[in-house]
């Protein structure tokens, strides 16, 4: 783990009162890039220090410790303590990091593959797809009793029983589907989209959906 110290000096004078605070801290990234082409992170220590007289009254110069910490370096106070003692070191090319995230960085990077292993990833945007259909859901659960409901056994005999029920007249089968313990509604609409399409129907089982 590479370091130096250095005075920064930081010409605020000439600038407005309430920009100041802010002219230091790009003074110190200004100085800092200079010397490496890496990202420059700087630490709350030296924040602390440029605001200790207040925002306005900024030091006209800084001491900071220029840390490598493999991909980007940091910026900070020479007072405080190292990053970290203790040495990361990558076993692809033997390269050493003063964080653990640093190291990982660099392997994602560096050798194209993430040091721990890929953790679950979320559900597409497009949610759960049924192969057999194509129709997606929000979640597992949707998916699974659509695929019971509508593509097994059990889902063939209930489309065979709803088909049977929107097979009579409009009335009628409000009257079948109102007197069902738990009617897929949604089912129902889908057969009855496929045979009758009958607008006060779909009303119907559209706001019983709702």
């Amino acid at each position: 783990m590479d370091e130096n110290v250095f005075s920064i000096p930081l010409d605020v004078k000439k600038v407005v009162r309430r920009k100041r605070e802010a002219r230091a801290v790009r003074e110190v990234r200004r100085f800092v890039k200079k010397r490496t082409d890496k990202t420059v992170k700087i630490d709350q220590s030296i924040n602390d220090r440029i605001w200790e007289r207040g925002a306005k009254k900024p030091p006209s110069s800084v001491r900071v410790r220029i840390v490598d910490a493999g991909d980007y370096v940091i910026v900070q106070s020479p007072e405080k303590e190292t990053v970290s003692e203790k040495e990361f070191l990558c076993e692809e090319c033997g390269k050493k990091f003063a964080t653990e995230k640093g190291l990982e960085v660099h392997i994602s990077r560096a050798h194209g593959k993430d040091e721990k292993p890929d953790e679950e990833e979320p559900d597409e945007e497009e949610g759960y797809v049924c192969d057999e259909c194509g129709k997606s859901f929000e979640t597992k659960r949707g998916l699974s009793i659509h695929e019971s409901q509508s593509h097994g056994d059990e889902g063939e005999e209930d489309r065979e029983m709803y088909e049977d029920v929107l097979g009579g007249s409009i009335s009628d089968a409000k009257e079948r589907i109102e007197e069902m313990d738990d009617p897929d509604f949604e089912l129902l609409l889908e057969i009855e989209q496929e045979n009758k399409d009958r607008k006060g129907m779909k009303k119907f089982l559209e706001k019983n959906l709702n």
